[in-house]
């Protein structure tokens, strides 16, 4: 969170807009509810003077920099160590390396 002209600056993946999950037979598509929360979340701070909404759209790593360790951020990238991969809520998968290299960042309070 950075305090600027008054205003607090939040980070958000302009990504997080475009992610959804599908049943089995890719008959229905829906968002899981931490993602929902996020998207949620993001509309209410856009609405909000006191905050600046700073939509992520290309890899920068200085919004994952300020928010989390460098072991982290490999966990993200590499899956590994699994656990810590998995901690923020969302299921670590293989293309977890490639979204977060083309922009996805988590968002940032």
């Amino acid at each position: 969170m950075f305090l600027n002209s008054n205003k607090i600056h939040v980070y958000y993946p302009k990504y997080f807009d475009q992610v959804y999950h599908y049943n089995k037979d890719h008959s229905r598509q829906y968002r899981l509810d931490s993602l929902e929360k996020i998207v949620r979340l993001k509309n209410k701070l856009d609405k909000d003077h006191y905050f600046k909404l700073i939509t992520v759209d290309k890899t920068d790593p200085t919004p994952l920099q300020l928010a989390h360790t460098p072991k982290y951020i490999k966990a993200l990238l590499s899956g590994k160590p699994i656990k810590l991969a998995n901690s923020s809520g969302f299921i670590w998968q293989s293309t977890t390396a490639d979204t977060i290299l083309t922009g996805w960042v988590p968002p940032i309070l």
